[in-house]
């Protein structure tokens, strides 16, 4: 029988409707064609079998209140979630018990600031619901104590269908399937704009199966999926797109098959990481990615029947189809960011997830604080705008010299800033890197105005710099293609270069820096660093977190301490590639032979200052290398 606890928050036991028969296992013809519903009316893979709540009543939650306590009931329910439920306090996880269906009633059914939680439960349905907006601003690694807010949570969980749900934006991972869950299946699921989406294991035991068809990860960093000491995890017609680190990872003792599947601008796609770990992939499209896609080990053989899709379909599919049924969604042409909670998102990440839905260019507005995140504009996100003030830092702490922790060097894709999109424009801002470079250019038509940078790496299409700063030490400047700073401030440390670029030999231009102050702005490199000491202080970080913050700043931005005037003479121009510095002051710490022989095409025209003097092309040669010839057409609105 039902509890009297819900008993006294039943609202009503209502009829059977369209969320009723998907909850039941109702074909999608029957229940929900109409809504864009497709796949199987009830659990297949692993998971076949499951009813849920089934055989209990079917109950309305329209507060946390009751949803808290028909989730937790002794009895089999079938629980619609009603509209939107505000989980209080923030950020917990809701404990659903044994023989529960939780299903959305019809679109716009969410818990929003917490999730789910499965822990020893069994024969658990999750059905045409949105889990968002749990991520604590600030903690962008989940790292916090108070951030362990995941999406769905399964502990020792058996027999539990995950279908056709939305999870974005929470604070630690979207999926977690932990410490032995087994007979798993996900389906028709969207996962999106988080740093770890899906992750399995948690256990030294290899006891785990899951099956995860298609599901769509979109805009996230890490664990997609995470697959350890997994006994068997089959992945079919999944589509990645747009992740930062690395897709999908076979660790320790896992047993992975990969099919039919889609990855799209996805770094490392395919990974094996242990020498136990296998991976099988098969008929998988991978477009834009780079670096491994592993294949180790045998198949196992699937028990059970199933027809995937061709591989070609399964991009049209899935980003039709996954996800609750739709509502509305759009994105104002203006947007904020903000860590305070005043804005509408509180990461960069999040803010650039959301362009998706836009019709049109959008601007994303930054409040002032320290943003520690790798950030990423995609080649799908053209057209946007990130602005803010000076003391509004992004960071990131990458090593490009490093190791990954499943092997390999990390580096372009250390950068912290990285923008992909054609037509991106950054106004204003400071974004720092540690051992790397701040921002890196790989799209067309980029634009960087007013912005301060610890480093640049033009590595694809072109760029613009205007009234920028960029101090620090090491080689500022690099990459392969196209970048003109012009009206700009460099401050590289002592004995540090200006460039070090390595242009094509048949591309006739690198680099230009135009109209700027080289080599004397002490001042700079100190400013850029006290900005960014006063966001990491109002950012509200601990102490402790502070103190460790301001170290990794240190390190990243030169303190000239004595000023140019007592270390003259020490910073290279350029080390390789194309180059030309024009129109520009240089300062006393420019090296009297400040292009490094035998390793470039360098030019010099009309300089002044203390570090100037040498021997510069002729007023001709000069007309060659103008901002036209090296945008080739292109007039950037700054």
């Amino acid at each position: 029988m039902i509890t009297a606890v819900v008993l006294a928050a039943v609202a009503a036991i209502i009829p059977v409707s369209t969320a009723d028969a998907f909850a039941a296992g109702t074909t999608a013809s029957a229940a929900g064609a109409a809504e864009g519903f497709v796949g199987a009316g009830a659990p297949d893979g692993f998971a076949a079998g499951t009813t849920g709540g089934s055989a209990g009543v079917t109950v309305r939650a329209t507060t946390f209140e009751q949803l808290r306590a028909f989730a937790a009931a002794a009895d089999p329910l079938v629980v619609q979630v009603v509209g939107s439920i505000r989980v209080d306090p923030f950020g917990d996880m809701i404990p659903v018990a044994s023989d529960k269906t939780i299903v959305g009633a019809g679109p716009g059914a969410e818990i929003v600031g917490g999730g789910l939680v499965l822990n020893g439960s069994h024969n658990v349905i999750i059905r045409n619901l949105t889990i968002r907006d749990s991520y604590i601003p600030g903690d962008f690694d989940g790292k916090s104590p108070a951030n362990d807010n995941d999406g769905i949570r399964l502990d020792t969980a058996d027999h539990v269908w995950i279908d056709h749900t939305r999870i974005e934006r929470v604070g630690d991972g979207g999926i977690d399937i932990r410490k032995d869950s087994d007979h798993v299946t996900l389906s028709w699921n969207v996962v999106s704009d988080i740093n770890k989406a899906l992750g399995v294991g948690w256990t030294p035991n290899v006891l785990t199966r899951l099956t995860a068809h298609h599901n769509w990860i979109r805009n996230t960093v890490q664990r997609n999926w995470s697959i350890d000491n997994t006994a068997a995890a089959h992945l079919y017609n999944n589509y990645l797109e747009n992740v930062t680190q690395y897709g999908t990872m076979s660790r320790n003792n896992a047993r992975v098959l990969v099919e039919d599947s889609v990855f799209e601008q996805v770094n490392d796609p395919l990974v094996v990481h242990g020498a136990a770990a296998g991976l099988v992939q098969r008929r998988n499209i991978l477009t834009g990615t780079t670096g491994r896609a592993d294949h180790a080990g045998e198949a196992f053989e699937v028990p059970y029947g199933y027809s995937p899709d061709p591989a070609r379909r399964v991009k049209a599919l899935v980003t039709r189809y996954a996800g609750p049924q739709s509502t509305t969604r759009s994105t104002p042409s203006t947007i904020t960011v903000a860590l305070d909670g005043s804005g509408d998102y509180g990461s960069l990440l999040a803010a650039l997830g959301a362009t998706r839905d836009a019709s049109g260019p959008v601007t994303i507005r930054v409040a002032p604080g320290y943003y520690r995140e790798q950030v990423r504009v995609w080649p799908s996100q053209s057209n946007v705008t990130i602005a803010g003030p000076a003391d509004a830092v992004i960071a990131y702490d990458l090593d490009a010299g490093g190791q990954k922790f499943y092997g390999g060097p990390l580096g372009d894709e250390a950068a912290t800033f990285t923008l992909l999109g054609e037509g991106t424009t950054v106004r204003g801002l400071t974004v720092t890197g540690t051992a790397a470079p701040a921002v890196r250019t790989a799209g067309d038509r980029t634009v960087l105005a007013g912005t301060r940078l610890t480093g640049l790496l033009a590595g694809g299409g072109r760029s613009y710099l205007r009234d920028c700063t960029v101090a620090g030490g090491g080689d500022l400047i690099t990459g392969t293609a196209v970048a003109v700073l012009d009206r700009c401030t460099i401050d590289p440390a002592p004995g540090a270069s200006v460039t070090a670029v390595a242009t094509p030999a048949l591309q006739p231009y690198g680099i230009l820096v135009l109209k700027s102050i080289v080599g004397c702005a002490a001042e700079t490199a100190t400013d850029l660093h006290s900005r960014t000491r006063r966001a990491i202080r109002e950012s509200g970080a601990s102490e402790e977190t502070a103190s460790d913050l301001l170290n990794r700043t240190g390190q990243a931005v030169d303190r000239p301490g004595a000023g140019c005037a007592a270390e003259t003479g020490t910073v290279l121009l350029g080390r390789s590639g194309q180059v030309v510095v024009r129109e520009s002051v240089l300062g006393p710490r420019v090296a009297a032979a400040p292009w490094l022989p035998g390793n470039g095409r360098f030019g010099e025209y009309a300089n002044t200052g203390p570090g100037s003097g040498r021997p510069e092309m002729s007023r001709d040669q000069a007309r060659r290398y103008t901002v036209g010839a090296y945008l080739g057409g292109w007039r950037p609105r700054t």
